[in-house]
């Protein structure tokens, strides 16, 4: 079976769909099997390997709700606290939940967030209160009135991490790698929010012959996407505005550990988009994509990452399934 997973995945890279992935299964016990194909930089042609961090986007919001979890476990905050009485400041009012925002539920709106990055060069002087009170100031009206209707929202998750650091004391980022991450077992060159300080991450790449390349000078901030490599844009080295979000940047096997705590914990796993017999998250952005996938019945979880901005990864995740299921040993 492994061997025609890693097929597959060659083959990814071989037809030019991704420069490099990283794939990784997990029962509740461990890590069953884990592969990784192509390359983390074109130009430089360094191998992608299972060590290698990559940009998780929105996949991100399953630690963030974690952490949440995790400060409600303490006893610093209820998950049907009004939002208003941590962060009285905000424009959406006093009806707005944390378990709303938790579920996506609070209707606050959610304009497209890729402008929301900056370059890493300039990321020690980036000040993210003021680029959430910006937002908030653009968008400070409720699209639903509260508990009404399920609609996806990136400001009500930035919002969370403002609630963790005024109830914690201490930065969003801090008390996730001090106290969330550690509770599950999870190491910063897992999971992290910074890149590593050797420069060992993927490079991001968008298809240079795509819609999404086309549409990309009204989409993205100036300064984002570097030189040519053959039919790949490489994308520059950037941070999401609101790291609660969409900030993450990690592995395929660390996002199953993750997966594998909630497992073992029986958390609720708020941040998940639901399936029939799954619960999975998505993360994409500029330069990257990936999907974690979480089989409550069975125990079993498994993470794709790609540095493709385009890549479908539920339809890898889907055919490497289908490969166990042939082979006798599907999750």
């Amino acid at each position: 079976m492994n061997d025609k997973i890693d097929e597959y995945l060659r083959e990814l890279v071989d037809r030019g769909r991704t420069p490099g992935i990283q794939y990784a299964w997990s029962d509740s016990d461990g890590t069953i099997y884990s592969h990784s194909a192509g390359w983390a930089g074109l130009a430089e042609r360094r191998p992608m390997t299972g060590a290698t961090a990559m940009m998780a986007y929105s996949m991100s919001k399953v630690l963030t709700a974690y952490t949440i979890t995790v400060l409600a476990r303490l006893g610093h905050l209820h998950l049907d606290d009004a939002l208003a009485r941590y962060l009285p400041w905000q424009p959406y009012g006093p009806d707005v939940t944390i378990r709303q925002l938790l579920e996506h539920r609070a209707g606050i709106p959610n304009p497209t967030p890729l402008r929301w990055v900056h370059l890493a060069a300039d990321h020690a002087a980036f000040d993210e209160p003021a680029a959430l009170e910006r937002t908030l100031r653009q968008y400070a009206h409720l699209r639903y009135p509260p508990g009404t209707r399920t609609h996806y929202s990136n400001i009500g998750y930035w919002l969370l991490g403002r609630l963790v650091s005024e109830v914690a004391g201490q930065p969003f980022v801090s008390f996730a790698m001090e106290a969330a991450l550690p509770a599950a077992a999870i190491g910063p060159a897992e999971i992290a929010y910074q890149f590593p300080v050797d420069g060992s991450q993927a490079h991001g790449y968008l298809e240079r012959f795509s819609l999404l390349n086309l549409l990309r000078p009204l989409l993205t901030n100036r300064g984002l996407t570097g030189e040519c490599q053959g039919r790949w844009l490489r994308i520059q080295d950037h941070y999401v505005n609101g790291p609660a979000f969409g900030g993450c940047i990690g592995t395929a096997t660390g996002f199953c550990k993750l997966a594998r705590h909630l497992i073992n914990t029986g958390n609720h796993g708020f941040g998940w988009s639901r399936g029939a017999s799954f619960v999975q998250k998505e993360g994409g952005g500029a330069g990257f994509r990936c999907m974690l996938r979480l089989n409550w019945e069975g125990k079993f979880a498994s993470a794709v990452m790609s540095n493709a901005t385009g890549l479908n990864v539920s339809n890898c995740l889907d055919h490497i399934e289908s490969i166990r299921t042939r082979c006798g040993e599907a999750g």
